[in-house]
């Protein structure tokens, strides 16, 4: 499995564990990580930048994303897209 991969993937698994029962949705992307969150009728839309995951492991991702308090900024924001960058959470595209 590749390094991406591998992250592609952490990420996946903390959007299972903050949105237990949703359906995580992969969605291709050059730049970045992109994941689509449907739980009930709700839809969510996360975006995570290659760049700010460079030197993070994916061991590291959960503790990563919750500083950045993402899952709660994807329930506050509901459909509109939130990125994470370096800096934290932005909204709509970087």
């Amino acid at each position: 499995m590749t390094y991406r991969a591998q992250l592609s993937d952490a990420v996946a698994d903390y959007l299972q564990q903050e949105f237990v029962g949703a359906q995580i949705t992969r969605v291709e992307d050059q730049d970045s990580y992109s994941f689509s969150v449907v739980q009930a009728d709700q839809h969510y839309f996360l975006r995570v930048m290659f760049s700010t995951l460079e030197n993070i492991e994916s061991t590291e991702i959960n503790e990563f994303l919750s500083q950045f308090s993402v899952s709660q900024t994807m329930l506050s924001l509901g459909e509109f897209p939130v990125v994470v960058t370096d800096s934290g959470c932005i909204f709509g595209s970087p």
